[in-house]
């Protein structure tokens, strides 16, 4: 992993916070959590919602993911904007060290019908790769 530290990493408690807020479209305190939780955009935390969308057990997802996969689109564009990375996958890890890749937040965005929004999130990780910024982080 990179900057975004163990796929279930860091403090618990605030990542729950970061997901529900992001999920739920409450912008203001996303930003106020945000705030206080340096460097939690890109942290994983096993995300039940995500199972429904991707049929595989115990996956783990960042607050992008959880965004994306609701349709809150000021809530992604908060976390793109405080460095969270949209090429970053969904992920399976049930071994331990094991981890398989899934889908990014635009393929998730785009898989629950919130076209705009996967157009902005794929956008965004383009013109990071094409900037030779973000490299897909798994």
């Amino acid at each position: 992993m990179s900057s975004g530290g163990e796929p279930g990493g860091g403090n618990s408690r605030a990542d729950d916070r970061l997901h529900r807020l992001a999920a739920s479209g409450d912008a203001e305190g996303l930003r106020r959590a945000l705030a206080s939780t340096p460097g939690a955009p890109d942290l994983y935390r096993h995300w039940p919602p995500l199972e429904d969308i991707i049929v595989r057990h115990g996956l783990k997802g960042t607050p992008l993911h959880a965004a994306a996969a609701a349709g809150e689109g000021e809530c992604a564009r908060l976390l793109v904007e405080h460095g969270a990375d949209p090429a970053r996958k969904v992920i399976q890890s049930e071994r331990g060290d094991e981890e398989i890749a899934y889908a990014d937040a635009a393929w998730l965005a785009r898989s629950r019908g919130h076209r705009r929004l996967a157009e902005m999130l794929a956008a965004v990780e383009q013109h990071h790769q094409g900037a030779g910024g973000a490299a897909e982080k798994t």
